[in-house]
């Protein structure tokens, strides 16, 4: 059964400034979207599922719009696996098991294999603090003196400012019955190269109830020098090809 998430208190917004302030907000987003297209970085994961609960570590590479690279390595530097998603194929691969998979890359074969129902285009918006609005019926309102929330009928985004900027601090998504879907949390926000990203990120998932976070440990910006190939496995001949 999917719980509720706990209902927030919002202070009404005076109408005389509401669309001066909800056009800010809407271009935070816009430009976040525009100035990070790719990203590189290492990702230490903590997940908890119920009553099972891990770790993994991620070197990750992210284009826009649904391009991802993900490999899984132990303590020791061995591959425990390795996933590509492009042009909405995902290959999944396990070396030391001599096994694969690929296909569309769907919600439920994310699931699967990801462990986390996302689109692939999700997964990479949600990773660059991209919290993408595209909301025709809208509310906006102030909870606190640093806060503002963004509501439409399948999204909220609730805005802090830091130093000056203002930054997507929580992403939730509703499903068509209007209960929460998944939320993200970001924090510890640091300028990397002269844009502010978060160092932590939490993801909570209603249904089924899967917990993440993760620490940023490396974080490069739309990186330069990107082989054309990176989002490409390369899966040797005797691997066996998993039927879905």
């Amino acid at each position: 059964m999917v719980s509720c998430a706990p209902e927030r208190r919002l202070l009404p917004l005076d109408k005389s400034v509401r669309h001066e302030r909800q056009s800010l907000l809407e271009n935070v987003l816009s430009r976040r979207a525009e100035k990070i297209k790719s990203l590189r970085g290492i990702l230490h994961v903590r997940y908890a599922r119920g009553l099972k609960s891990g770790k993994a570590s991620l070197a990750v590479v992210l284009q826009k719009p649904d391009s991802l690279r993900m490999e899984s390595f132990a303590e020791f530097g061995s591959t425990l696996f390795q996933m590509a998603v492009e042009k909405s194929t995902l290959i999944f691969y396990w070396p030391h098991e001599k096994k694969y998979f690929q296909g569309l890359a769907t919600r439920n074969i994310m699931a699967e294999h990801l462990g986390i129902a996302l689109d692939p285009n999700e997964v990479v918006n949600l990773l660059m603090a991209d919290c993408s609005w595209n909301q025709e019926e809208d509310s906006l309102y102030q909870k606190k003196s640093s806060q503002w929330v963004l509501k439409g009928t399948s999204q909220e985004i609730i805005f802090e400012e830091k130093e000056g900027s203002i930054l997507p601090f929580e992403c939730t998504s509703f499903d068509v019955g209007g209960r929460p879907d998944y939320r993200v949390t970001y924090e510890d926000y640091t300028l990397i190269q002269k844009e502010w990203m978060p160092r932590k990120i939490l993801m909570q998932f209603w249904d089924p109830k899967i917990r993440l976070q993760i620490q940023i440990e490396e974080l490069e910006i739309n990186p330069r020098k990107m082989d054309k190939t990176i989002f490409q496995l390369h899966i040797p001949d005797e691997t066996k090809h998993l039927i879905d």
